[in-house]
């Protein structure tokens, strides 16, 4: 293993420090803030059909304006979950699917036709290769996102020639915010859509997911993951998501949270002092 997510907290520390000592926020440093409201997606996890129906009927209640429903086991199966989640939810409801590479080509081929031409939503890494992903929007017509395929911007070039019209970036996976927004203004560059996640997070993953995607073309945002909102204690004051399914940024110095409760964290295992 490359050892990037470890790599990415200590980058990520230095954007906060970085922020911090010029009394601007780390998203002034990656651009400016070009989304002043970003839209914040949900995760519908795998499960029984009729449980994730609610869960997914649930959420608009609270705001949300974005899902992505988790796939890749058995295609069929998947199919008839996603057909009958998108069947509730308002049109004004952003929704596409991710398989986190779990599929191969035939199953993944499968999911499409089993989801049928009236359902025209996105797939998230469907298999674990680019030039697989690549042939399931070549063959389906689909919009495909990438994720665990792109860490360069070589990934993410050859996958804009293949023909993928989006990326989910990660922090953790590509190595930090360094990296991550320069693979975001080339994405944006090639006229892609882009997500901003991380494979999972609370208070201050969210927070500096939200420097990332403030910092982002609005119109080639699709979504940022909002941990904070699905996890409980947080150990740092942050935005939190309004009524309407955004969050607006902060103007702290840094990435963007407050004071952090360190009784949560637990003992350290790394201190670094300058």
């Amino acid at each position: 293993m490359s050892g990037m997510a470890a790599k990415s907290v200590i980058d990520i520390a230095c954007w906060d420090i970085l922020g911090k000592s010029l009394n601007l926020p780390t998203y002034v440093l990656l651009g400016g803030c070009l989304t002043e409201e970003c839209p914040a997606f949900s995760v519908i996890g795998f499960g029984e059909i009729p449980n994730a129906v609610q869960k997914a009927k649930a959420k608009p209640d609270r705001g949300v304006i974005a899902m992505q429903l988790k796939v890749g086991d058995d295609p069929l199966i998947d199919a008839r979950r996603v057909k009958a989640i998108r069947d509730v939810l308002p049109e004004s409801v952003k929704v596409w699917t991710d398989a986190n590479a779990s599929w191969n080509l035939d199953q993944a081929l499968v999911f499409a036709r089993a989801l049928g031409q009236e359902i025209t939503i996105p797939i998230e890494q469907p298999c674990r290769s680019l030039s697989d992903c690549a042939e399931v929007g070549r063959r389906t017509g689909l919009p495909i996102i990438l994720d665990e395929c792109v860490f360069t911007m070589a990934d993410l070039v050859a996958a804009h020639a293949a023909g993928v019209t989006g990326v989910n970036i990660k922090l953790s996976r590509v190595g930090g915010l360094t990296k991550a927004h320069i693979l975001r203004y080339g994405a944006v560059d090639l006229e892609m859509m882009v997500n901003v996640d991380d494979t999972w997070g609370c208070a201050l993953t969210t927070a500096q997911n939200l420097q990332l995607a403030a910092s982002t073309r609005s119109d080639r945002l699709r979504a940022v993951e909002f941990f904070a909102e699905w996890t409980n204690p947080l150990v740092s004051e942050i935005p939190r998501m309004k009524s309407n399914g955004r969050i607006n940024p902060v103007s702290l110095p840094g990435n963007g949270f407050g004071p952090v409760n360190v009784e949560y964290l637990g003992e350290s295992l790394l201190q670094i002092t300058g």
